[in-house]
């Protein structure tokens, strides 16, 4: 307050959400859309130049939103704002990059493998520790059941997870997660959506994302949790 600057950052991975709007006067920011919406300043105005790779892709790869105006705060980036200066403005700079392989490619198949392996056990072991009851989101696949697997053996607790799947049966893949679950004896609990339950959620899911749903998954993944 001081020197009446203002520092944000965005994690390097963008795991958590940095919304802001700047018109060289007002600056605001948020979590989400909405919260930045409450404003009566900020307009909830479509960004039109962005629709064309929303519509091809199912997201906006730069910094805008569909909401002119209110941009997104990049992976990696910290954000700097100086209103003692005589024409306040932004400052961005990326201040992580990913890091580079290290040049090992002489490392052979089986390295490689055992690296990973212990890369995936490592990470998993990590996200174990919490203050509250642990579970996970088991479809079956390779990368949820390895992990499920993972968790077995890491903890002394139940492993709880949980499975999303359609009424549709050729279409739902609840068969392979209940199968996973009784080969590593987890606590498991599906949840089956249908057709019109699907469809009735959707304007409140549109809601709670602030942008519209490119993939039918956000859907399978709003019931589950």
């Amino acid at each position: 307050r001081r020197r009446r600057s203002l520092f944000c950052a965005r994690d390097r991975l963008g795991i958590k959400p940095f919304y802001y709007f700047w018109d060289g006067s007002l600056f605001a920011f948020a979590s989400e859309i909405k919260a930045l919406l409450e404003h009566p300043a900020i307009p909830a105005a479509l960004e039109t130049e962005v629709l064309p790779e929303y519509l091809a892709f199912g997201y906006v790869s730069e910094e805008r939103t569909l909401f002119r105006g209110i941009r997104k705060l990049m992976p990696g980036h910290r954000l700097a704002l100086d209103f003692g200066a005589e024409s306040p403005r932004i400052v961005i700079e990326r201040y992580w990059d990913p890091p580079s392989s290290g040049g090992d490619a002489a490392i052979d198949e089986r390295e490689w493998i055992e690296e990973t392996r212990r890369r995936l056990e490592q990470s998993v072991e990590m996200r174990l520790m919490s203050d509250v009851p642990l579970g996970m989101f088991l479809s079956g696949g390779v990368d949820s059941s390895a992990i499920a697997a993972i968790m077995k053996r890491k903890t002394s607790s139940p492993v709880k997870t949980f499975a999303v799947g359609y009424r549709e049966t050729a279409f739902s893949e609840l068969s392979y997660a209940a199968q996973v679950a009784r080969t590593i004896g987890t606590e498991h609990r599906e949840t089956v959506v249908g057709m019109s339950d699907f469809f009735n959620a959707l304007p409140r899911l549109i809601w709670h994302e602030d942008e519209p749903a490119a993939w039918p998954s956000s859907v399978s993944l709003y019931f589950v949790s």
